[in-house]
């Protein structure tokens, strides 16, 4: 299935895409959310489609899209897990992933355009793997990790230059300006045959800055789940974002960050683009839609 939500910041409403069609699924009676995950929602809303879908409504194509799930209780971001970019930065190659944890992180949709801010003045693109856990996690062995795995989604995640003390994740950001961009779908896990080979690629301006697969990262997804496992319980809901390669933008272009009128575009096989424009007045703020 293909999972989304919809509508303004805060309201959103569950909604799922079925042969092309995107349809309110709100009558399901629940959100995609920690709980929704952990009571076999999946399955439940899988099972329910076939008997109701010709009551739920259309959902008209101006509407916002926003995160693709609600605020999860955790998101575990995994650093450094590029291949290319170790060569890049003249970092050896790692041992053991680099990760930290960002607790109820507030979510921007995929397509939500970015107002430029001066925590923004040296920012830099990205584009992520997130990996939406499915069912509690503790201490599981590699070879069946990608089987505790309720989806995949694109996530973009502004960040400063690694060489900067300061780092975006450690701030509050409120709507509009939620740096943390999830969406616009979440694919499930059956309709993603192999998360360690997905084309991934980010285009600043309609030119491409990053170029790769998810076959260069120096973890495999199924590492790193049995991996974080070991340290902490993963509950179903949380989520675990992955940077890929190749290169961040301060990186491999000469510092050029993120700036005002810049038209990003990120995306990965299979699960979606996302668009948006950074702006620098609040009141231009849009979204850009699915």
């Amino acid at each position: 299935m293909k999972l989304f939500r919809f509508g303004e910041p805060g309201n959103e409403r569950p909604g799922v895409i079925i042969t092309g069609e995107k349809r309110d699924v709100s009558s399901f009676g629940e959100d995609y959310t920690d709980d929704f995950f952990s009571s076999d929602g999946l399955q439940r809303l899988q099972a329910w489609l076939p008997i109701n879908l010709m009551n739920c409504p259309h959902v008209p194509g101006h509407v916002r899209v926003g995160p693709c799930v609600s605020r999860p209780s955790m998101m575990i971001c995994v650093r450094y897990n590029e291949v290319v970019y170790g060569l890049e930065t003249k970092i050896s190659r790692r041992q053991e992933p680099i990760h930290f944890f960002k607790s109820s992180p507030p979510l921007g949709g995929g397509c939500d355009n970015v107002v430029l801010s001066h925590e923004l003045s040296d920012a830099e693109w990205e584009v992520e793997l997130a990996v939406v856990i499915g069912r509690t996690a503790k201490n599981i062995d590699e070879r069946i990790a990608l089987s505790y795995v309720a989806g995949y989604a694109v996530h973009n995640d502004f960040s400063k230059h690694p060489s900067r003390q300061s780092d975006l994740s450690s701030h509050d950001f409120h709507w509009p300006n939620r740096l943390s961009q999830l969406g616009p779908l979440l694919v499930t896990a059956d309709e993603v045959s192999n998360p360690d080979d997905l084309r991934v690629w980010l285009n600043v301006n309609n030119r491409t800055v990053k170029t790769s697969t998810t076959a260069d990262m120096l973890f495999s997804v199924s590492y790193l789940i049995s991996y974080l496992s070991r340290f902490v319980t993963l509950q179903a809901g949380n989520i675990i974002s992955l940077t890929l390669p190749s290169g961040l933008g301060g990186i491999l272009e000469s510092h050029q960050y993120v700036k005002t009128g810049d038209f990003i575009e990120l995306g990965i096989q299979g699960l979606g683009v996302q668009r948006k424009e950074v702006l620098t007045n609040q009141n231009q703020f849009k979204s850009t839609l699915l």
